[in-house]
Order: C-alpha cells, then structure tokens, then sequence
C-alpha cells in the first residue's frame, strides 16, 4: 500500500501487479492489463506528480504507468528486490531501490548515498527501503531488524537485538 502524493487517497498492488485505486488515487493501468509482469510483484510507488505510478517486481522489472518515466532497469539479477514505498516529496522524481543484499540503486534524480552492500547475510536479507521526507536521506531496513541510515537520515536505533516473532517486512520514516 502507497499514498497518493497529498495524502487523500492510497493504492494497493497484488502478487499479479494489479493496481486498486482508492480516494483520489487514479488508476493509470497495471500489469493483468498488459499482459502479466516477469514476476511476482513487490510494490507500486507514486511518481512525483500522483499522475503516474511505478509497478516493482521480485526480478527486477519496473513498470510505468501513466505518467511515470521508465528510467529502466538494473542489470538483471535473481536476488529479491524492495523498492522505496514512499512518494516524491518534491517537484522532482527519486526512485530508490535497494536488493536483498543490500545494494542500492537510484533512479531519476535521486542521490546515491550509500549502501549497506557486504554487510548483509543471506540470512538477514534487506526487506525495505524508504526516503527521508526531504528526499536527503534514506533507510535500509533488514529481516532482523538492522537499520542502516544514508544522508541526513537519522539513526535513531533498531530491533536487531531484540527477539522478533517474524521478519520486519516495511517500514517508513519522515
């Protein structure tokens, strides 16, 4: 589930990439409506402008809709992705995603900040990864917990110390 851009409506991606727009989210398409997607899917996130969305599968494949940019695709790779659950926080476009080892990838105009990449084990995969609200800064956020912070994010603490009943999943900031 992802905000529109000003916050009065949301929408919701199926394992199959389809797209359900809710409040003043717009439906721009998704991936039943063009043939199916390479894979299961991950995410959607809102392009700056709320006219458009990104569709982001487990493979790697990013699909535009509406009036997102495809800015393509990292070189191809069977590791689980995660994509930046939040939306622009300005005028311009940040895509940011991160694969389950860590590694980050940035789109549009987004910074590259740095990346937890040699420091994940295959058994704590990266789950998430989301932008501060000024677009500075980002999190990564692993299945136990760790929380690595980039740019101007803060690093306010985690949960890898801590005995989880299963594996963080998402998260979010400000």
């Amino acid at each position: 589930m992802v905000p529109t851009t000003d916050g009065k409506g949301y929408f919701l991606v199926g394992a199959d990439g389809g797209v359900f727009a809710f409040g003043d989210a717009r439906f721009e398409g998704s991936c039943p409506g063009i043939g199916g997607c390479s894979s299961g899917v991950s995410s959607v996130m809102t392009d700056a402008s709320g006219d458009g969305y990104w569709v982001v599968t487990y493979t790697g494949n990013v699909y535009a809709f509406g009036d997102a940019t495809n800015y393509g695709d990292p070189l191809p790779t069977c590791r689980m992705r995660r994509r930046c659950p939040r939306p622009c926080a300005s005028e311009r476009e940040r895509l940011l995603d991160s694969l389950s080892d860590g590694e980050v990838y940035t789109y549009g105009d987004a910074a590259y900040l740095g990346s937890p990449f040699g420091q994940i084990e295959f058994s704590n995969p990266a789950s998430a990864i989301f932008a501060t609200s000024d677009g500075g800064g980002y999190w990564v956020v692993t299945a136990n917990g760790t929380v690595y912070a980039f740019g101007d994010a803060p690093n306010d603490g985690d949960m890898s110390a801590a005995h989880l009943n299963g594996p963080i999943v998402a998260g979010t900031g400000t």
